[in-house]
């Protein structure tokens, strides 16, 4: 019995910052065919009516419509993580017939501890406290820096769903009042087990709380669910709490509620855009904090000096590890340590560079010496593991990120341009040779010029080269033709200079002799250029210059004979 075929799935690619773990990739290959997207752009033919599947991983690969157009066989998308908001829904189900496939309860408990820690990090103070204990200009704490009482509050959980029910669940132990706003009301039991509270107004709920939590998902009826109005129904001194994603809440609202103090204290866990823009210190709010411990000011001045030094020392630290890894790839590259295959391509590696959150290694290699690209990027992408075990059993780094080959194109780049500069300057080495042995041919042309791309930056070198060799020939031939001709002007002009200076002499007025030194040198430069040795270029300047002397000496000729006659 014949093993059946995996079933195809396309993944975005592998490791990185928007690739499936590499743990997972074992794993995944046990039961499908995993194709990256590079390959499926590669080989849209071979492809395209295989793959059943797609698994996304942080949103990619985009499900857009040219994607679906060129997947006729697709049948599910499956996405790693509770929210579908990234997906147009209306689009991949009712147009496209596929199936969407979520995890929605995989992380519940991941994320009601996030909300736990979040909302016991803003009640404790603890970021503030965290930035003035290792702040140099920190002498001492207030006796009266206190934060709240977690114990015993009043929390309001909006979005009583998997999550929200988890989060009643730990506040119960804290001995929390539990108030909750959902779309249905959970059974009777289920309130009773944890103690919680059900409201029907989510007003209700705002204006009795002292923390609130949101745990809704994202959709067209909760974005901007938090808005001004909401934010005002809350009491002065409560803190809202956000494990949804991060337009549920309308920020440019809750940025203005903080710096009012129309409530306390905020913590996130997603924002919009994510990360923040830096230069944005918008949560530095005058609102926040003890204004007897520390003044808003300096503590933004702290955190930004803060932030650039360690901006600055990381900086540092990345650019020695970028040379230290170099050093040590290239070396193993050059040895058949990693394989005899890798040692045998000789490849020149640009340069090395960690990824800013050291998830991945980027190493850049030249493709300009090479012309088996794909072979080589399959033999690399086989032995970067390898490389990746041999970098930490060496010790160069106690932990090495994934490793990932990069053609770098920039250094093709430079290398073709420095190519096309040298045709321009010297021309093609095929030509040189053609010119040395004076061989014409129309084969030779077309050999050099089929070396240069047709068309290149707009330019058709075909033709350009055809009209330079046509010229060379014309000009070569002209040259053979005209050497004896040449030689005969040479000889009948050095002939007729003599005359002229036997004539110079005979004319020449005794008196004469008395000139200024100027004259002299002059008349000596003069003599010593027609006595020197002339080299003829052209046939048509020979033939000027003789006609120029010869109309000279017609002319002191007359002259001589009108002297003769005054006499």
């Amino acid at each position: 019995m014949e093993k059946q075929e995996l079933p195809y799935v396309l993944i975005n690619t592998i490791g990185g910052t928007y690739g499936a773990y590499e743990d997972h990739v074992e794993f995944l290959k046990k039961h499908f065919n995993l194709i990256t997207m590079k390959e499926f752009l590669e080989n849209k033919n071979r492809f395209s009516e295989k793959i059943k599947a797609i698994y996304m991983w942080w949103s990619k690969p985009a499900a857009n419509q040219e994607l679906l157009h060129s997947l006729p066989n697709l049948k599910v998308i499956a996405t790693s993580g509770a929210g579908v908001d990234h997906l147009d829904l209306k689009l991949i189900s009712s147009s496209f017939g596929v199936k969407v496939a979520n995890t929605p309860f995989a992380v519940c408990n991941a994320t009601a501890d996030l909300g736990m820690a979040l909302m016991l990090a803003s009640a404790r103070r603890l970021a503030e406290g965290c930035q003035i204990a290792v702040s140099p200009n920190t002498e001492h704490f207030a006796a009266d820096w206190l934060g709240d009482e977690v114990t015993g509050a009043i929390l309001g959980i909006i979005g009583m769903g998997s999550i929200g029910y988890m989060v009643a669940k730990r506040a119960k132990a804290f001995e929390m009042k539990i108030l909750y706003h959902n779309r249905i009301q959970r059974k009777e039991e289920e309130e009773r087990a944890v103690g919680a509270i059900y409201c029907k107004k989510i007003e209700d709920l705002l204006q009795q709380s002292d923390f609130v939590m949101q745990v809704v998902k994202l959709t067209p009826q909760t974005d901007k669910l938090f808005g001004k109005k909401e934010l005002e129904l809350m009491k002065p001194t409560a803190t809202l709490i956000k494990i949804s994603r991060g337009s549920v809440v309308d920020q440019d609202a809750l940025v203005e509620a903080l710096q009012n103090g129309v409530i306390k204290a905020t913590a996130l866990d997603v924002t919009y855009p994510e990360p923040l823009p830096r230069k944005k210190f918008w949560y530095d709010s005058p609102t926040v904090g003890s204004h007897l411990v520390y003044k808003p000011s300096k503590l933004a001045t702290i955190l930004k000096a803060t932030q650039q030094k360690t901006r600055k020392e990381d900086s540092i630290r990345k650019k020695v590890l970028n040379v230290l890894l170099y050093k040590a790839v290239t070396d193993l590259m050059s040895t058949c340590e990693v394989s005899q295959e890798v040692c045998d391509l000789k490849l020149e590696l640009t340069k090395v560079s960690l990824s800013p959150d050291f998830s991945a290694c980027r190493v850049y290699w030249n493709p300009a010496e090479s012309a088996e690209d794909d072979r080589i990027e399959s033999i690399l992408q086989k032995s970067a593991p390898r490389i990746r075990h041999l970098l930490i059993t060496h010790q160069v780094l106690r932990t090495v990120p994934p490793i990932v080959f990069v053609k770098d194109k920039e250094a093709a780049a430079l290398k073709e341009i420095d190519r096309l500069l040298a045709i321009a300057d010297f021309g093609l080495q095929e030509e040189k040779y053609t010119l040395a042995e004076n061989d014409f041919s129309e084969s030779s042309s077309e050999m050099a010029a089929s070396s240069i791309p047709a068309n290149l930056f707009g330019i058709d070198h075909e033709v350009l080269n055809k009209q330079i060799m046509e010229y060379k020939k014309m000009k070569k031939v002209k040259d053979t033709e005209g050497i004896g001709w040449a030689e005969q002007q040479q000889v009948q002009l050095a002939e007729i200079q003599k005359q002229k200076q036997m004539k110079k002499k005979k004319i020449r007025d005794p008196f004469e002799n008395d000139i200024t030194p100027q004259k002299y040198l002059l008349d000596k430069y003069s003599e010593d250029s027609l006595d020197g040795d002339i080299t003829p270029s052209q046939d048509s300047e020979l033939e000027y210059e003789l006609q120029e002397v010869v109309d000279e000496l017609e002319v002191d000729d007359d002259k001589n004979q009108s002297t003769t006659k005054l006499k």
